[in-house]
């Protein structure tokens, strides 16, 4: 007979932390969390969280520091002082902090010591996909889990209806993201090593912290399988409001063009539209005309409040999801490439969203000297008396963040919750992209003859929140160049989606330059075909044709760089799942 277990021993302080956070979540509504922004860049109780985080994690105020973050500090040539730490206000900490990005942060010191001192072992770890290099290793507790779930309950209280209590929209949350590890298949053009995502399996715990809230949602995570996917919406949806697929945006098309494609062959009878779908997209910009291409095949009710895009990124979750008062504007933004330049200070359109400026407080970097210019520096059209001054296309501005706690209990008693593991302070992601005060965006809309909150839907006039908006153009890797021009991945998504190309296509394809019969060098474009096209010589040309035009009409460096007669790009037609460029089940890169 098994001798009996011995007593359980009483719960750790981190247990009894975590509980006492995960008990804060859920007993704290979505408006107070957001109730410390303004509608600025840089709020009052950011700034307090900032020079707080930098303290503790230097070790000025306390002992259990960042050792990774004090070893960098004191490599500095002209380290700042523990009194300079201690005691500089939020502006003058700007200027003596640097900034860090996996070359000269992440890639020098291991998991734990990028951790606070004496941090409870992690209870989860992961490896981010390595689209920008070799994957890295990160380890996240479920504070950091806490911090990125607003950003969800955001997306599925204000464009979707899913709420606690009366009225509230009853949702399937189907994770069509990847789940654990996959690899690159061998005939992949340059493969990069093993590459793990966890996107789904984030999400998925963001999801179940909403449902202890009292969200009606319930969760399926069949993975990236398409039929799958659609074997799941027909036969679980049908006992919800609303059907919710959270994916990457190619390959969520691709599920909705399958369930289009069987429906057409008399392969299934289950019709999508009657789930009332809703859509999640993360990892890549998209058209407004993609959105619309998307909602007419799916059945989506309204494109503006039921497909969402969120940034995110494995270095630190989601930064900032799309609202409707964000789509309204960048549509109305997308129709006029002129105001559109004016605003964003380059000729392609980027994903526009807002942002909680007091857990993921964003600056812009200096373009002369990669080093983010102070709150003091960074002046809004409004406080200048000017409309916005955007940067040259070549400035090469990027964002970068800070990873803030929050406060649980009585901030004025002192009673400090760190809230993240592994600090990031003033991390640079190399994305491009800027920020912007709320006020000023809808002041810049209103001097050009548009109201954004006028132009909303009914049902989404009370989703209206103070919070500063981003915009991200992505990473400069998702170019080519050609003649001193920079050919972006952007450009081509709207040549292929064109109403003359659409239905031949999935929306993937691969960029990139090769050199034609007299050696020069061209643009070439390797496109995936829809699952009822064939390879033709003629759809090829129409597909040229219409990239072409694209190119001439949204990116003015190659029109005006790149000789005329070497402007039309060669089309690669591959067929459905082609297995070199197109394997399913793969994270697509679209550039190589």
């Amino acid at each position: 007979m098994a001798s009996p277990d011995p007593p359980h021993p009483p719960l750790s302080q981190t247990t009894t932390t975590s509980l006492a956070a995960l008990l804060s979540f859920v007993s704290t509504p979505l408006d107070a969390i957001l109730a410390h922004n303004d509608g600025s860049t840089m709020p009052d109780e950011a700034r307090r969280r900032f020079e707080r985080m930098v303290r503790d994690a230097a070790g000025a105020g306390g002992d259990t520091p960042v050792p990774a973050y004090r070893s960098l500090l004191s490599s500095l040539s002209s380290p700042p002082t523990a009194t300079d730490l201690a005691t500089l206000p939020f502006d003058d900490l700007l200027r003596v902090l640097p900034l860090v990005d996996k070359t000269n942060y992440i890639n020098l010191f291991t998991p734990e010591e990028r951790c606070f001192e004496g941090a409870p072992p992690p209870d989860f770890l992961h490896l981010s996909s390595g689209s920008g290099g070799n994957p890295t290793l990160w380890r996240r507790a479920l504070a950091d889990e806490l911090s990125v779930a607003p950003r969800f309950e955001q997306v599925l209280r204000d464009s979707f209806g899913c709420r606690p209590g009366p009225g509230g929209k009853s949702s399937l949350c189907i994770i069509a993201f990847p789940l654990g590890s996959w690899v690159f298949p061998p005939t992949t053009p340059s493969p990069p090593s093993t590459h793990h995502q966890v996107g789904g399996l984030f999400t998925t715990l963001c999801l179940r912290h909403l449902a202890l809230k009292g969200y009606p949602l319930a969760i399926l995570a069949p993975g990236n399988d398409p039929l799958e996917i659609l074997r799941c919406c027909e036969r679980a949806a049908g006992a919800y409001d609303q059907t919710v697929i959270l994916g990457y945006p190619p390959f969520v098309k691709t599920v909705v063009d399958l369930h289009n494609h069987r429906r057409a062959q008399g392969l299934s009878t289950f019709e999508m539209r009657a789930i009332k779908p809703k859509f999640v997209f993360a990892g890549e910009v998209f058209s407004e005309s993609w959105r619309d291409m998307v909602g007419e095949r799916s059945g989506a009710e309204n494109v503006i409040t039921d497909i969402v895009s969120i940034y995110g990124t494995a270095d630190a979750g989601v930064l900032a999801c799309e609202t409707p008062l964000s789509v309204v504007i960048r549509r109305w933004l997308s129709a006029d490439p002129t105001l559109s330049r004016t605003l964003f200070g380059k000729s392609r359109l980027p994903s526009f969203l807002q942002y909680d400026a007091c857990t993921r407080l964003m600056e812009l970097t200096s373009p002369a000297t990669s080093s983010a210019p102070s709150a003091a520096q960074e002046k809004t059209p409004a406080q200048t008396g000017a409309g916005p001054a955007p940067p040259k296309e070549d400035e090469g501005r990027t964002l970068c963040f800070s990873t803030l706690p929050g406060w649980r209990g009585d901030a004025a008693k002192g009673e400090w919750d760190k809230g993240v593991v592994a600090p990031l302070i003033r991390y640079n992601i190399h994305d491009s992209g800027g920020i912007m005060a709320f006020d000023d965006i809808l002041d810049f809309c209103r001097k050009n003859g548009f109201d954004p909150v006028a132009a909303l839907p009914e049902s989404a006039r009370g989703s209206v929140r103070r919070l500063p908006f981003v915009w991200v153009f992505g990473r400069s890797m998702w170019t080519v160049s050609l003649y001193g021009a920079n050919v972006y991945v952007e450009n081509i998504m709207v040549g292929l989606e064109s109403n003359e190309v659409k239905e031949g296509v999935t929306g993937k394809f691969v960029l990139l330059t090769t050199e034609d019969e007299a050696g020069d060098t061209v643009v070439k474009v390797i496109v995936e075909l829809a699952p009822s096209h064939a390879p033709s010589a003629a759809f090829a040309l129409v597909v040229g044709t219409s990239v072409h035009a694209s190119l001439v009409r949204l990116n003015s460096e190659f029109a005006h760089y790149v000789p005329r007669e070497k402007q039309r790009p060669v089309i690669e037609l591959r067929g459905y799942g082609d297995k070199e460029w197109f394997p399913v089940g793969v994270k697509h890169k679209y550039t190589v």
